[in-house]
């Protein structure tokens, strides 16, 4: 009995382990190995929340050939749930990039304004968790590929962003 209670407590401490600020914001923000069993994949599937409503930024949020227009479900705010298949290769050390694996990922558009995010990959039952930060970027679509190439990634031992 008690080694099944053991198992519990550790079980929840996993599940509330990755953010200190709000527990909302795992279930939110979050990343994982494509394959689950593989923990060493660099094939991740990230889930995180962007987007706001066009009156929250005046329609005029960011500048795509000179104009200054709003997409919904694109940069800052929670408005829109978001799924993404990366291939992440590091470029230095500690600084990496992650590609889309599928062209349907992030938008139909030849752009994608990424607000600035961290992602929970992975809990630590000593309270230290791993986070892959996402620093805030308009990527284009490659003309050839169609996919996205988020750059400048890092990862940290702590929320870097707030997510918002």
């Amino acid at each position: 009995m008690e080694k099944r209670i053991l198992i519990l407590l550790m079980l929840c401490s996993v599940m509330c382990a990755c953010n200190r600020s709000s527990i909302d914001s795992i279930d939110e923000n979050f990343a994982m190995p494509s394959d689950p069993s593989d923990k060493l994949s660099t094939n991740i599937t990230c889930h995180f929340q962007v987007g706001h409503d066009a009156s929250d930024c005046g329609n005029s949020c960011i500048a795509v050939n000179g104009h200054r227009i709003h997409v919904d479900c694109q940069g800052y705010g929670r408005k829109c749930s978001q799924i993404a298949h990366l291939q992440v290769a590091e470029i230095s050390s500690n600084i990496y990039e992650g590609t889309t694996t599928d062209a349907t990922d992030l938008t139909d558009q030849q752009f994608f304004n990424m607000p600035a995010r961290s992602l929970c990959i992975q809990t630590n039952l000593n309270g230290k968790s791993t986070w892959l930060n996402i620093p805030a970027q308009l990527v284009y679509r490659d003309s050839i590929s169609r996919q996205f190439t988020l750059s400048g990634l890092f990862y940290t031992d702590y929320q870097y962003y707030n997510n918002d």
